[in-house]
Parts: C-alpha cells; structure tokens; sequence
C-alpha cells in the first residue's frame, strides 16, 4: 500500500461505551440508513457526556460484529473510549441504552481524511478503503472512526479512521 494516508499501527485493547445499532452498507446506500439519524441523536441528545470514565474528548464511531465482510449486517455504535472500570457495577457503570465493549488489542490501517465537510471526507475515505479491503487483509473484526480536536468544525473537519488487518 503506497498511499501515505494509510499507514499501519499496532493498537492495545480498549473499553468502550456507546449506543448500537444493526446496519448494512446496503441499507446506509439508500440514503435512508440508521447511521444519519444515529449521529443526530447522538448530537442533539448530548450523550457523549453521560458516558462515564472517558479517557479522552473523542468521540468514536465503532464498526464490528460483521456478519460477512461487507455483504452482511454488522454493528454500528456511537461512543468513546473509556477506562476498564466502567464495567464493573460498583462504581457509576453503563448508561441505560448504552452498551461495554472490549476491543482487542489488533493491527489497524490508518486512514486520515482530506480536510473537508465530514459528510464528504469520511464517506470517500470509506469508498478507497472498500476498494482496497482484500489488498489491505482486513479482518472485519473491528474498525473506527476518530472525531477528535480536527473534527470539532464538521464542516471542516479531518477524521481518523481506522480498520482492522491481519
């Protein structure tokens, strides 16, 4: 892989906490997809600051449970990233209509979006992943996006995204 917005990084398992949702591309094609409204609620409902014990002001978009690669239905959630005592129920634990998960520690491409409109960047950056899904070896296992201090503008953003290889 040739292109300089993909490089590889090894990454150690993390927690996180967020709201899931079952989709597939073929449904998030049709312009009338679950991710969009997601998104909104996430916003509008302000639930990033309900999650507790984050380890940082990103906010995640995760992609795991894949059904068959990129035919099927996988997982879909909107949180952050948190410390692992968010699991454990004697301390402030998992929101109601939230949901813990471990992400294994795994190898990742990484994928920087051009600076641009999110609703354009992160979709492109998609389209050259997809494109080079069997090149690249990814697993399917879990991949990621990063809305950090470079996407507080979404009209101006840059996002990480990172998808899981072998």
């Amino acid at each position: 892989m040739t292109d300089p917005n993909m490089i590889v990084r090894e990454m150690d398992a993390f927690a996180f906490i967020g709201r899931e949702i079952r989709t597939t591309n073929a449904a998030e094609a049709t312009g009338q997809g679950r991710i969009p409204l997601e998104w909104q609620r996430f916003m509008e409902e302000n639930l990033a600051a309900a999650i507790p014990h984050r380890v940082d002001n990103s906010i995640l978009a995760l992609y795991t449970d894949y059904e068959n690669g990129k035919d099927g239905e996988y997982t879909f959630a909107i949180g952050a990233r948190v410390s692992f005592e968010a699991e454990f129920p004697d301390g402030p634990g998992v929101p109601e209509g939230m949901t813990f998960r471990r992400i294994p520690a795994a190898r990742y491409r990484v994928v920087t979006t051009e600076k641009g409109p999110v609703w354009q960047v992160v979709p492109d950056a998609w389209g050259r992943i997809w494109e080079k899904s069997e090149e690249i070896g990814r697993t399917f296992q879990a991949d990621f996006e990063i809305y950090d201090e470079r996407a507080a503008n979404p009209a101006d953003a840059v996002v990480e995204i990172r998808v899981g290889i072998l």
